[in-house]
């Protein structure tokens, strides 16, 4: 019985942390006082000269990013226009980071005994080594200008844990769980000026 209801408790935690968890982080900020019902139309900012050598080295990347964005955008019923014509610009922004975690490794040796009168137990830890793990953090930053005013009123950022041996068609759902992650927070919720 005891064996069988920790198996119960080992598998519903399990699927809890798999259910709520997409390997996203997602961070934003805004400018509350703005108007973001105002927001119909969309085009992408023209990049910079260093953007545009970014981009020119990834360019896979970047397009996957930029078809992601896209079809969020239609689909929350944003149109894409030319820019003199935009509510607002959107452009991104990828950073990747190699980070380190260090797991230490312990033997425990521990004794009990049982008696007619209760029990006693006894246990220790000893260090035996330490393993590094390295790996790459990709952050996609996505920032929306107001075309008006000329200013960033809105970013949205997503890390996640990224490999290099990913196929083209992980590598295009990991851009599409990130970018919807992302832009599932924009607009804010019922934030406009007052």
């Amino acid at each position: 019985m005891f064996r069988k209801m920790l198996w119960v408790i080992a598998a519903l935690m399990v699927l809890s942390l798999h259910g709520c968890n997409s390997g996203v982080q997602v961070r934003v900020d805004y400018d509350p006082k703005e108007n973001f019902e105002q927001f119909h139309s969309y085009a992408w900012a023209p990049p910079t000269e260093a953007e545009r050598q970014e981009k020119a080295r990834n360019s896979l990347l970047h397009e996957r990013i930029q078809a992601a964005v896209d079809a969020h955008l239609a689909a929350r019923g944003y149109q894409m226009v030319e820019a003199a014509r935009a509510d607002f610009l959107v452009t991104h922004t990828v950073t990747v980071e190699r980070r380190a975690q260090v797991h230490d490794s312990r033997v425990s040796l521990g004794y009990g005994r049982y008696g007619a009168r209760g029990g006693v137990g006894i246990s220790t830890g000893f260090p035996v080594g330490t393993t590094v793990e390295e790996y790459k953090v990709g952050t996609l930053i996505i920032d929306v200008i107001d075309v008006r005013q000329q200013r960033l009123v809105w970013r949205g950022s997503g890390d996640r844990t990224i490999g290099e041996d990913y196929s083209p068609e992980k590598r295009t759902e990991i851009i599409n769980t990130v970018v919807n992650e992302v832009l599932g927070r924009f607009p804010p919720v019922n934030k406009k000026a007052k």
